[in-house]
């Protein structure tokens, strides 16, 4: 049997079962991990994982390093409790390695939580690259990127929509019956849905106005401009032309019961019960998680070696596998995975155009106010935006407080 062959075969099963086990190596070059002496076992802190892809890494790690395996801590209940926990951890010397929600990296840096990382040359999409490199001509980095992420269309039913234009305006409107199809995560319940709440405004938000949210992070401070922006949305809320979910995975169950349209993240397309589309938005909002090595880490040369393994084109590979997108370009031009997984391309599409949310140390609380303040502005037929908001979130994203 031919290695392509049994690259070809594992990935099919991977994709099929999300199972991976020390057969993983089919997915590296030469279909071999290679083994150094290592002292030290690696702290780890993070969110947790639906998918697979980080213990299958984690795995592949520990069986070519059975003296330096990861001493994995995992913290349930979302992206808030999972940076309070992290931060925690740093301040009790509790942890070598975190694994960041891309929107913390801005926060852990100015708080001298992390050590710079140096790397070999790799190759990312801009949007990625801006996030997390220390300066525009460096080889360092805050943060290296685990899996990148971005927001998507979701669609079982493409006739009609003009692919060359904005689609979120084209799908937040009732089908021909007069039956709402489009879902997405615009009812918050809790704090850790915020995030998911913010993502959704701002990719609507985009569709319309371009220029809402700039590349470097800078935000609207016209308020008029944002009513503007948001109006089809709020049209459609107040008209209940769109079903509004708590969170991603409330979200895939309400599209899972029969609407055409959701919009999601590219990791909820693995295990759809039904045939879908994987649509790029022309701005989806990037996310995605990071692995950064702390200030304060007692496992210097361990987790350093760890975390150059675990984001490396071939651990990306493995990622990919799982249902996540990979943040290194080159990782898209691997023609078996391709074949296995043919939306990869779309994703790539979506990951190229991609818009990063504000790099701010106060990025969470920037996103607590545009909760504040357009979540009832969507929901209630007097509501308005004012200027108590775009004071708001400008002052939050300070530039001399970046």
């Amino acid at each position: 049997m031919t290695t392509p062959y049994s690259r070809r075969s594992f990935l099919t099963g991977v994709v099929a079962t999300g199972l991976v086990s020390a057969g993983a190596t089919f997915l590296l070059p030469g279909g071999r991990t290679r083994s150094k002496s290592l002292d030290g076992r690696p702290r780890l802190c993070t969110g947790t994982d639906l998918t697979g892809a980080r213990a299958a890494v984690i795995g592949m790690w520990n069986e070519a390093h059975p003296d330096a395996t990861v001493d994995l801590h995992e913290v349930p209940g979302g992206s808030r409790a999972e940076r309070d926990a992290m931060v925690e951890r740093i301040r009790n010397g509790a942890v070598d390695i975190v694994n960041l929600d891309i929107v913390d990296i801005r926060e852990f840096a100015k708080e001298g939580y992390l050590q710079q990382v140096r790397l070999p040359t790799r190759t990312y999409f801009p949007a990625v690259e801006q996030v997390h490199r220390v300066a525009p001509d460096a080889e360092r980095y805050w943060a290296v990127p685990f899996n990148s992420d971005v927001g998507m269309l979701f669609s079982r039913v493409t006739a009609g929509l003009e692919l060359r234009r904005p689609l979120l305006p084209q799908v937040i409107r009732r089908d021909a019956r007069g039956v709402a199809r489009f879902v997405g995560q615009l009812l918050p319940d809790t704090e850790n849905d915020t995030e998911a709440f913010v993502v959704n405004v701002l990719e609507h938000a985009l569709s319309t106005d371009a220029g809402i949210l700039a590349a470097d992070g800078t935000v609207s401070d016209d308020p008029g401009r944002w009513q503007d922006a948001l109006a089809p949305l709020r049209n459609a809320v107040l008209h209940n032309d769109v079903v509004r979910a708590r969170n991603e995975e409330d979200t895939r169950n309400l599209f899972e019961a029969g609407l055409t349209h959701m919009r999601n993240w590219p990791a909820r397309y693995r295990g759809l019960r039904h045939q879908v589309d994987l649509l790029p938005l022309p701005a989806g909002i990037l996310g995605g998680q990071s692995l950064a090595l702390v200030a304060n880490a007692a496992n210097v040369e361990t987790s350093l070696e760890f975390i150059r393994f675990a984001t490396s084109e071939a651990a990306q590979r493995v990622t990919a596998a799982h249902g996540l997108a990979p943040a290194l370009t080159h990782a898209y031009d691997d023609p078996l995975l391709l074949q296995a997984m043919p939306h990869l391309g779309r994703v790539q599409r979506a990951l190229e155009q991609a818009v990063p949310r504000p790099t701010h140390r106060r990025y969470r609380a920037f996103a607590g106010a545009v909760r504040r303040h357009v979540l009832p502005f969507l929901g209630q037929p007097d509501g308005r935006l004012t200027g108590a908001f775009t004071d708001e979130i400008t002052n939050t994203l300070d530039p001399g407080r970046r």
